[in-house]
This record gives C-alpha cells, structure tokens and sequence, in this order.
C-alpha cells in the first residue's frame, strides 16, 4: 500500500509538471507579444511627448494613432488587466490635447470620450489597493468631458456627466486623508454650479470650500490654479 502510494504521488506530481509546461508553452506567444508591445509602447510615449512639446501636433497625432492601435492589441491579449485600459485613456487624452491644438473639435470630444470610457472600465476592473486612484482618474476624465460640452453648450449632457462625479466623489471624500478626493469633489460642486441656468452662488461656495480645503494640505499647483479660477 505505501509502495502504491507513492507510485500516485509520482505520477499525479508528473501529471502537474506535465500541465505547467503545457500552460507555459501554450501562454507563450501571448508573453512575447506583451514585451513586444509594451517595448513599443514605451518608445511611442517618448516620441509623442517630443512631439507635443514640439507642437507639432500632426505628428503627435500619427504617432498616437499606432501607440492606440497596439495598446488595443495588449486589451485583446489581456482584456481584465485595468493597467491596460489606464494606459490608452493616457493616450486618447493626449490625442484630445493635439486635436483641440489643431481645431480638430469633433474628434476631440470623442477622443475624450473614449478617454472616459476607459477610465471607467480600468476602475471597475482594479483591485481594490488600486481602485481610489483609478477613480480618481475617471473623475477627472470625466471632468473633461463635460468641460468640452459646456464649452458647445450641451449643458444638459454636461451636467449628466457631473452629476455622476459629484456622486462618486462624494463617497470617497468621505476619507479625510484624500485630498484629490476632496479637490474633485469641489471641481465637480464648481461645474455644476455654473451649469445651472441660473448659476448656483451656494453650489460654487460649496465647491469652493471643498477646493479650499484641498488647497491647504497639499502643494499640488492643479488644485490652487483650479481655486483660483473658480474664485
């Protein structure tokens, strides 16, 4: 019986390593193809950033039309990896920048939207260690968003879309030690406020508190200039 015993454990042992080696193999081209991409990836952001900072922004734009193209490609390879989904809602931010410098307004909004999208498929899909920063960045996507539509006076979708920030933010400023919670929170207070048909004065007060509050504790330059332009 021990002779026997041990005989099974061999086997099943052999069986586990025959099964690892068969999903190691199998995965394989799925691993290259990621290294790949993201080498690619990585000399794309750097060639972008260049041309931004360049402002040639047609450029910018060809580039990040591949860098789109292959990051789409590592959703397909990985469809549940948020990190995925957070790194094209960087890209499709950076095409809204070249496309508003170029007056490209159309494709800038949907440029922002697509941003928005992804930022909220990469905070439904984060751990929860990682999901207050996720959230964080759909907040602020979604702040793009409705500040592109105000500016086309589609306030009614607009004020859709702050809606839902001041809804979320709300809930995560109820941790004190986020102050980004608390500076979007008073974002979105400040553009709902000025969304209304008659401008809301307590709406911009409460989102000036929240703004204020966020200013104080930290050196962030974002939160004063957003202070000092809802002010």
């Amino acid at each position: 019986a021990t002779r026997r015993a041990a005989t099974d454990a061999r086997a099943t042992a052999d069986e586990l390593e025959r099964l690892k080696e068969a999903r190691e193999t199998a995965n394989r081209p799925a691993l290259e193809k990621e290294t790949s991409l993201r080498a690619d990836d990585l000399e794309l952001i750097q060639k972008v950033g260049d041309a931004m900072y360049a402002k040639r922004f047609a450029d910018a734009l060809s580039m990040l039309a591949v860098q789109e193209e292959q990051e789409r490609e590592m959703i397909v390879l990985f469809p549940t990896d948020y990190a995925s989904y957070s790194t094209i809602r960087n890209t499709y931010m950076t095409m809204a920048e070249a496309q508003n410098a170029l007056g490209q307004s159309a494709r800038e909004l949907a440029s922002l939207a697509s941003a928005m999208n992804a930022a909220q498929v990469a905070a439904w899909l984060a751990p929860e260690e990682d999901r207050e920063s996720r959230n964080l960045a759909l907040l602020d996507a979604r702040n793009d968003v409705a500040d592109a539509l105000f500016d086309r006076k589609r306030n009614a979708e607009a004020l859709d879309v702050v809606r839902e920030n001041v809804v979320l933010a709300e809930e995560m400023a109820q941790r004190r030690e986020c102050i980004e919670c608390r500076w979007m929170l008073g974002v979105a207070k400040c553009l709902y406020a000025f969304g209304q048909r008659d401008i809301s004065a307590d709406g911009l007060r409460s989102g000036l508190i929240h703004l204020e509050s966020a200013s104080k504790e930290s050196n962030n330059g974002k939160i004063l200039a957003d202070l000092a332009h809802w002010r």
